[in-house]
């Protein structure tokens, strides 16, 4: 997995996530962002993911293993 690689999500163990966030977060597609030492992989969404809480901002990226990523291309 590289940076600017196309993904989509594909959350295998959605009790790992916030309640709603693996139904808000699964299937979306975008690009890699980041890959830190740990290889947490941002990834930033082609469009906004759904809130999960009300408090909630914009939800535009976020952090996943690369086993929850599907290169697209």
């Amino acid at each position: 997995m590289n940076i600017g690689d196309k993904v989509k999500v594909n959350i295998t163990n959605p009790r790992s996530y916030a309640r709603g966030a693996a139904e808000c977060l699964n299937g979306k597609t975008g690009v890699v962002e980041n890959i830190n030492s740990r290889m947490s992989i941002c990834v930033r969404f082609d469009s906004p993911a759904k809130n999960w809480w009300a408090a909630q901002s914009v939800c535009l990226a976020f952090h996943f293993s690369e086993n929850e990523l599907v290169p697209q291309g």
